[in-house]
């Protein structure tokens, strides 16, 4: 919801974040997350699961490796 287009107004939460998030809007990692949804790389739920094999925000760094994992073959994508 904090990507696709529309407006939610019978969801505070949601607008609430979507007020929040706004002046990042065009800040080039949500632009790229954007086309990986767009172009059907990566679905919602897969972008924010490959988040639990990260170490702690702000670091990059993988806490878990993606060998075995269904991302295994997406790597290059997810570095980037």
């Amino acid at each position: 919801m904090f990507v696709w287009p529309g407006n939610y107004p019978t969801r505070p939460v949601v607008v609430d974040a979507q007020s929040y998030f706004e002046p990042y809007k065009n800040h080039p990692a949500v632009k790229f997350s954007d086309s990986l949804l767009l172009n059907e790389i990566f679905y919602f739920d897969e972008l924010t699961e490959i988040l639990l094999y990260l170490e702690e925000f702000p670091s990059t760094k993988f806490k878990y490796s993606l060998e075995n994992s269904p991302y295994s073959e997406k790597t290059v994508v997810i570095n980037e």
